[in-house]
Parts: structure tokens; C-alpha cells; sequence
């Protein structure tokens, strides 16, 4: 299967700022809980309110570049992370975390061809999980 680089740059964008989409997603529903109703067609602003906290976020602003439907990619991450088995987190957090592979292969006493299987069925998780939430097209 040929992997999309600009697939995976966006999922590498995910992962690598994971956090700051977490806090973005907490500032949008802070935000839209003190909205009133003017301009969301419900007059009641208590239902006004509970619709802005229910509604999904459609976009968040990181580092300058927006990320559209950050909860899904949120759930992405977390599909992944709870995917994998305690060697592949490891690789997987220490790939976001900036470590050498080659440091990772010391501390888990593994080959660099097992890391490169490891990435790569990582990255199929990763990449397969945006599928399934339809935020990427393999095709």
C-alpha cells in the first residue's frame, strides 16, 4: 500500500501537538459557552449554550496552521495510542517526543529492521484510524 506523504504529514502534525489541540478544543468550548444566542437561530440562550457545547468544533488555529474537526483527531490519537502494546508506545512516544530511533533501538534491545516494522505498522494504525473517523481518504 503507498502511503500519502501529505497524509502523514498532517497525521504527523496531530501527533507531534496533540496537547496544544487538546487545549485549543477546552479554549473553543470555553468560548462558545459564553456565547449568546444572537445569529445561532435559537432564541432561547440556555438552549443556545447547550447546543454550542454539543456542536463539534469545525476548526482550531495551531502554531498558524488550522486543523479542522480537531475532536476526531483527538479521538485518532487516542484510538492509536490505546492500539498499541507497551513496545510500540514506546516508539510512538518517542518518536513525538523527539528521541533518535537509534536510541529507542538501545533501550529496547531491538534491530533497526524491528523498528522500521514497528513504525510502519504504527503508522497504519495511524492511518487507518483517520480513515475510519473520514478525515482521510486512501484512495
Amino acid at each position: 500500500m503507498e502511503y500519502s506523504k501529505v497524509h502523514f504529514k498532517k497525521i504527523d502534525f496531530v501527533f507531534f501537538n496533540a496537547g496544544r489541540i487538546r487545549e485549543a478544543i477546552l479554549e473553543a468550548r470555553f468560548g462558545r459557552a459564553e456565547h449568546n444566542a444572537n445569529g445561532s437561530g435559537v432564541g432561547d440562550p440556555t438552549a443556545a449554550q447547550a447546543m454550542h457545547k454539543i456542536l463539534p468544533i469545525k476548526s482550531v488555529v495551531i502554531g498558524g496552521n488550522r486543523l479542522e474537526w480537531p475532536e476526531s483527531w483527538i479521538r485518532v490519537v487516542d484510538a492509536v495510542y490505546s492500539l498499541c502494546d507497551e513496545r510500540h508506545l514506546y516508539v510512538l512516544a518517542a518518536k513525538y517526543g523527539g528521541e533518535n530511533y537509534k536510541r529507542v533501538c538501545q533501550r529496547l534491545h531491538i534491530a533497526q529492521s524491528t523498528h522500521s516494522k514497528m513504525w510502519a505498522e504504527i503508522r497504519r494504525y495511524q492511518e487507518l484510524c483517520a480513515v475510519q473517523e473520514g478525515l482521510i481518504r486512501i484512495f
